[in-house]
């Protein structure tokens, strides 16, 4: 649980389901969208996303716009 805590200390996730809060709106059905937490910027997720798939920490810009392309070619 430490991990999405630090995600959300960070600012890089939100947390969705706060109790006794009523939403004024709901988010698209994305990717990088879940029932509890959503990544606060996209580009998070694309980012997470081409560290897993590459293993490695160190990622680039033109590895996680690579890693974007190949996905909407699969969609």
């Amino acid at each position: 649980m430490r991990g999405v805590f630090s995600l959300l200390e960070k600012n890089i996730m939100i947390y969705l389901g706060i109790p006794g809060l009523e939403l004024l709106s709901e988010l698209p059905s994305e990717l990088w969208v879940g029932g509890d937490y959503a990544y606060q910027v996209p580009v998070y997720h694309w980012a997470l996303r081409t560290m897993v798939k590459e293993r490695k920490v160190n990622v680039d810009a033109e590895g996680i716009l690579k890693a974007i392309n190949d996905f909407t070619r699969e969609v």
